[in-house]
């Protein structure tokens, strides 16, 4: 368990807001972080203490909540170590999951926003869990996406924490919940245009593997150890690449092919 403090009133406040998602449900009262992760203030500048000892020096409190949601990720993921960790957005629909493959850039957490706010369960933005059975599990991470792409939802995206010019953190758990494990029923290769058309085509399974491996994380099992699982659902599920300069588009076309 991660413990997380502050004595700045400021930087207390934004961690009890942005990071109540990652609070562990119904905790033992005897419960003991066995690690801390503490932000203080000092000349000027906000300083983020991890459990290891290192100081990460930050010139905001926003930037400081960053750093410490960032080791709160990194804690996580070393605790789901028996999992393969996959850069990817998904969704949960009645035949089974969707999950969106892609770099940083590709548009996976424009397609999960959509997703999530139109009431589909998610498993994720940026990060999904896959077992040896490969079925997704959802990464409880909140979503990190710019502003303009919030306030196309209205009301009915809820934000966490004050507005960010750069960035708005937005908690999916208040939209359409956080998805339970399911077998993969389509997976596409996500790519961001501006200004492109929707375009999707079937790609081959020795096409569909190498994406799949290509999206293994250096956290939780490796690409080797999880071989035999990328193999399995390279050719049993099928996949496609998916261009598309409108996210919504683009999430809602993938929802119903699946």
């Amino acid at each position: 368990m991660v413990g997380l403090a502050s004595a700045d009133a400021e930087a207390a406040h934004a961690l009890a807001r942005l990071l109540d998602a990652y609070r562990a449900p119904d905790p033992s009262p005897a419960a003991v972080a066995d690690e801390w992760v503490r932000i203080r203030v000092a000349d000027g500048l906000w300083y983020v203490d991890d459990a290891q000892g290192a100081e990460t020096a930050c010139r905001s409190c926003a930037e400081a909540v960053d750093a410490a949601e960032h080791f709160v990720t990194l804690r996580l993921l070393d605790a789901l170590d028996t999992h393969l960790h996959l850069h990817a957005a998904g969704c949960a629909l009645p035949a089974g999951a969707v999950l969106a493959l892609g770099p940083s850039g590709a548009g996976k957490s424009s397609l999960a926003l959509h997703w999530s706010v139109t009431g589909y369960a998610v498993y994720g933005d940026d990060i999904a869990l896959v077992d040896d059975d490969a079925h997704v599990h959802a990464f409880r991470r909140i979503f990190r996406v710019h502003p303009d792409r919030i306030a196309r939802y209205g009301d009915a995206c809820r934000r966490l924490g004050d507005p960010d010019p750069d960035e708005e953190w937005f908690d999916p758990g208040a939209a359409g919940g956080w998805a339970e494990p399911a077998a993969v029923r389509l997976i596409a290769l996500a790519r961001y245009v501006r200004g492109a058309p929707l375009a999707i085509t079937q790609m081959l399974p020795a096409e569909s593997l190498a994406a799949l491996l290509a999206a293994v994380m250096p956290t939780g099992r490796s690409a080797t150890e999880g071989f035999d699982t990328l193999l399995g659902m390279a050719a049993r599920t099928p996949m496609v690449r998916v261009t598309f300069g409108e996210a919504a588009e683009a999430a809602d076309a993938l929802a119903e092919m699946a």
